[in-house]
């Protein structure tokens, strides 16, 4: 063997990384499709612990993202005025967002669980995508 094939390549922890969440998206799924039926003090539990899940999951992943592989990839694509991650950055804006609207909609005493479900599955289906 040589010394490349025996190396682990330099992507593979972001590979792994991506495995990871997935898994933590399956789960959060489970959640989601969960809550409709469940005791409203289910329901809000089952709402602030996926909230706490996405925040702590997603958003570090990608500020992570931006802040270490999209500047080699924009590099590595040329860079430029119109930077090739322009739209994954966009995607972010729009996680961080719907995830602030998740955590808004179950901190409220009455918190709409409809409208709740379907955003945090618009937003599963927004992450699962990207």
């Amino acid at each position: 063997m040589t010394a490349a094939t025996t190396s682990r390549r330099t992507t593979e922890p972001f590979r792994e990384e991506h495995v990871a969440i997935k898994e933590h998206l399956r789960h959060m799924s489970q959640m989601i499709q969960a809550i409709p039926g469940g005791l409203p003090e289910v329901q809000k539990h089952s709402m602030t612990r996926l909230v706490e899940a996405l925040k702590g999951h997603i958003l570090p992943h990608a500020e992570w993202e931006e802040k270490v592989l999209y500047p080699v990839i924009d590099q590595k694509a040329g860079g430029g005025k119109y930077p090739f991650t322009a739209a994954m950055r966009h995607e972010h804006r729009i996680v961080a967002r719907w995830i602030d609207q998740l955590a808004c909609e179950s901190g409220k005493g009455n918190a709409d669980t409809e409208l709740f479900v379907r955003r945090a599955d618009q937003l599963l289906g927004l992450i699962l995508a990207h």
